[in-house]
C-alpha cells in the first residue's frame, strides 16, 4: 500500500488492515513534518515523497520491483495544482 497524502494515519491504518497489511509493509507519504511524525509513531514507513532515498538502498520507489498493489490518493486530487499532472 502507498498512501499518498497520508495526513495522521487514521485512513491508512484502516486500509491497512484491511488489506491485512503488516504496517512495515506500508509507505506513507506525507509533506507535513508534523505529520510524517505522528505517522512514524504508528510505525508506518514515511517519506516526504517518492524521490526522497530514490538512490538509498531502502528505496520506497525500488520495492518489490518498483510497484506496489494499492494506491490511495485521498483528499489528495482536488488540493493539487496539476493533478493531471500527478
Amino acid at each position: 500500500l502507498l498512501d499518498v497524502g497520508a495526513g495522521d494515519g487514521a485512513v491508512t491504518e484502516t486500509l491497512a488492515e484491511a488489506l491485512g497489511l503488516r504496517r512495515r509493509d506500508v509507505t506513507a507519504l506525507e509533506v507535513s513534518a508534523t505529520l510524517r511524525a505522528k505517522l512514524a509513531r504508528r510505525r508506518f514507513r514515511v517519506a516526504d515523497s517518492l524521490e526522497e532515498d530514490q538512490d538509498s538502498k531502502k528505496s520506497l520507489i525500488k520495492r518489490r520491483e518498483g510497484s506496489y498493489d494499492v494506491v490511495a490518493l485521498l483528499n489528495v486530487l482536488d488540493r493539487c495544482d496539476d493533478p493531471v499532472g500527478l
